[in-house]
């Protein structure tokens, strides 16, 4: 059977929805809504004039310069452009106000990772899932990790978590259909069920895993037909 080395390799999810709230603010005699963002949101804020889009949440810090949430947007819009010292700036700001907040430590863990400080970046996640055990991205994260590392029963326990908490995370379950195609000893009908439950959720498909999927079909017990 061939080894499969997947074109689309293990998927790093987007860094995470900060909080589903609005922040209610007056500046300059004048009462404005700011939106606490998403990176899923982020490429279309920052396509012109990234720097304009960064002076609602700063002139906020102004008012509240204790505020976790906006320093973790922040963050977020540094990470998008690539800033990562500045996201660290922010982040570890947030965190010396609020040691426990799980989102800080899970951004500035993605920021680590950003940059291949893999020791860093898992020691933030761990840290944050320690406070925030729900997080899926933050258990994805570290499944991307482990991989990396080799750590395959570490990366399992992690896409597992992640799609045990969101059943809807497609790059979770593309995630453990890559391990289980790739591992010494690969399970074709659970990357068979997790590959095909991530194509269903919007993630691409994969010619390597599905070429892998017909040979383990035509070498053994029938484990069901590709669409």
């Amino acid at each position: 059977m061939t080894k499969l080395t997947s074109t689309n390799s293990v998927v790093s999810a987007p860094v995470a929805f900060v909080h589903n709230e609005t922040l209610h603010v007056e500046i300059h005699g004048t009462s404005i809504v700011l939106p606490l963002l998403s990176v899923r949101s982020v490429g279309v804020l920052l396509h012109s004039q990234p720097d304009v889009k960064l002076l609602p949440f700063l002139e906020y810090l102004r008012f509240r310069p204790r505020n976790v949430a906006c320093l973790c947007n922040l963050g977020v819009l540094k990470i998008a452009v690539k800033n990562y010292s500045e996201a660290e700036y922010f982040l570890e700001k947030a965190l010396a106000i609020e040691s426990e907040s799980g989102l800080a430590h899970y951004l500035l863990g993605r920021t680590y990772y950003l940059q291949g400080k893999l020791d860093d970046a898992l020691a933030k996640l761990e840290k944050g899932l320690t406070f925030d055990p729900q997080n899926a991205k933050a258990h994805n994260t570290v499944g991307v990790i482990s991989t990396q590392k080799g750590w395959v029963a570490r990366a399992e326990k992690a896409f597992t978590s992640a799609v045990s908490i969101n059943p809807k995370y497609g790059d979770a379950h593309f995630n453990l259909a890559v391990l289980y195609v790739t591992r010494d000893e690969p399970n074709p009908k659970a990357a068979e069920k997790h590959y095909f439950e991530a194509l269903h959720l919007g993630v691409p498909r994969d010619a390597s895993i599905e070429n892998f999927l017909k040979e383990a079909e035509a070498a053994g017990p029938s484990i069901g037909m590709l669409p």
